[in-house]
């Protein structure tokens, strides 16, 4: 699951579920909260690393299976609640968190990593966010980071769930160091060794340099619009390759899930990251006790038929009631 140790003045967490690409199961996220704490408890902890075994993923988010399996609506609840208050517990953790990131990061594993100082990402770095895809939303309090992007990425990353790779990341501000993937030994054991590893780690640091491309100009026009109707007419009336894909993409996921993230997105601009997380929570709670993830994780990992059957298929079908319901706390509804 997670093994850990302190040595020198390192506290050392290597996330080991190699075979399922250290998808986060409730008892690998419980281990990790306790070793961020026992590393913040003692004094002899100058700073942490954070990194998993081999090259394929850091770590592939939630083990949604268990959600499906489980379909105790209270459990998985408090499963998103127990990892979203750990992400704010990273994003305000007063010791250097260090994180080496080779392969996937998706989902919950955005969570573990994005909220430390220190993102060291290797070529094999591969960043989304897909929830859409299962009928759930960008949860880990992403909306935070994704309504600061420029020319509306954010939103479309968080509406796509499309992939970034290492280059996009660092002009995006995700990643903040880099390092090749055969040096990732050689770095675990600088970083074990060193009391200040801000200073050792200078000569790998990345500014972002953002330049937009005639994409994002494209994201821009259309992402920016002020509601998901106008998006999907506006991508509709394009006649580019560009507008087409993303189109077909947004048309095959749930209504449902593009209006909750459209309007989390919304709502999440300006807030203070606590506050995002706690808008996180409640919107985790009524997906987990109304159908749509169930019948995505069903037809993307169970079944595997990629033909979810939602309840709604088109976002004007919607009620608007509907949605604003995913932000109320249970006892408001």
């Amino acid at each position: 699951m997670a093994n850990f140790h302190i040595q020198y003045h390192q506290g050392t967490i290597c996330l080991d579920r190699e075979e399922k690409l250290h998808a986060l199961a409730p008892e690998m996220r419980n281990q990790f909260e306790y070793y961020i704490d026992r590393c913040l408890d003692d004094k002899t902890v100058s700073h942490v690393l954070i990194y998993a075994k081999g090259s394929r993923a850091f770590c592939a988010g939630a083990d949604i299976r268990y959600f499906y399996e489980s379909q105790d609506r209270e459990k998985n609840t408090n499963f998103c609640k127990d990892e979203y208050h750990l992400c704010k517990k990273l994003f305000y953790y007063p010791k250097p968190l260090v994180t080496i990131i080779d392969g996937i990061v998706m989902g919950g594993g955005v969570g573990l990593c994005q909220y430390g100082k220190i993102k060291i990402a290797t070529e094999n770095y591969q960043f989304a966010m897909p929830e859409v895809h299962i009928g759930f939303f960008p949860d880990v309090a992403i909306s935070y980071l994704f309504t600061k992007m420029p020319f509306h990425i954010g939103y479309y990353l968080a509406l796509t769930g499309s992939r970034i790779d290492r280059k996009r990341a660092i002009d995006l501000g995700l990643v903040t160091h880099t390092i090749e993937a055969k040096d990732k030994k050689m770095w675990i054991d600088k970083i074990s060794q060193s009391e200040d590893v801000v200073k050792l780690l200078e000569p790998i640091k990345v500014d972002p340099i953002f330049i937009a491309s005639e994409e994002d100009l494209e994201i821009e026009r259309h992402f920016s619009l002020p509601s998901l109707f106008e998006i999907i007419q506006s991508l509709r009336n394009s006649p580019t390759p560009f507008a087409k894909k993303t189109l077909r993409e947004l048309e095959s996921l749930s209504a449902v899930s593009l209006l909750v993230t459209f309007e989390a997105l919304k709502r999440a601009k300006g807030k203070k990251f606590e506050e995002v997380v706690e808008m996180d929570c409640i919107i985790a709670e009524r997906f987990m006790y109304r159908s749509e993830i169930y019948e995505g994780i069903r037809a993307k990992i169970i079944d595997k038929d990629g033909k979810p059957l939602y309840r709604y298929t088109r976002i004007d079908e919607v009620p608007d009631s509907y949605i604003e319901d995913f932000f109320k706390k249970a006892e408001d509804i």
